[in-house]
């Protein structure tokens, strides 16, 4: 497949709880709000690797992220975890917003209130996935293990236990459906 010609005006928003980074289910909420939390999450090698090729070949992919208010650590964690692991994705395409919100609007803010016009949502979560549809965006479930077990989402999905090239084959096929080429 051709990713230069497809992925050139691209705009990727990543989710990373779930979708980029191995959730880890806290035993209680003072667990979730201890310094280190997020930062010591995992990644999903094939999920970050795949959006590695993405980027190589021209797409231009934010991460979107939901942080906790409550802790006071969270966003500068979730950057670091970003430099470490998959700082091909600089700063300023990092987007986070408070739990609860609406990834469409926090992308809306944090573009000076223009709309995108030609977006695409990789997110494990069905919630997102639904308000971003909601607003003319199309999404990709990623199906983590975990999750999609209510059968909320039936739009495009997209398995973690797939090959990295797999991963981003799949992603530019739905971004071919909806960007010009």
């Amino acid at each position: 497949m051709n990713y230069t010609n497809i992925l050139k005006n691209c705009r990727i928003y990543v989710d990373m709880d779930g979708t980029m980074v191995v959730w880890k289910a806290a035993k209680s909420l003072e667990d979730l709000l201890e310094k280190g939390y997020f930062r010591g999450m995992p990644p999903y090698e094939s999920v970050v690797t795949a959006i590695k090729i993405l980027i190589a070949y021209g797409a231009n992919v934010y991460a979107l992220s939901a942080y906790m208010e409550e802790n006071p650590y969270s966003v500068q964690e979730k950057n670091e975890w970003l430099d470490e692991f998959i700082p091909e994705i600089p700063a300023e395409k990092r987007i986070f917003c408070p739990c609860g919100t609406n990834k469409w609007e926090a992308v809306i803010n944090a573009s000076g209130g223009t709309p995108p016009q030609e977006n695409l949502l990789l997110d494990d979560y069905s919630f997102n996935l639904h308000q971003w549809k909601e607003k003319g965006g199309v999404g990709i479930k990623l199906m983590n293990g975990v999750n999609g077990n209510n059968g909320t989402w039936q739009g495009e999905k997209i398995s973690r236990f797939l090959p990295p090239l797999s991963i981003a084959d799949e992603i530019v096929r739905v971004a071919a459906g909806i960007y010009s080429i």
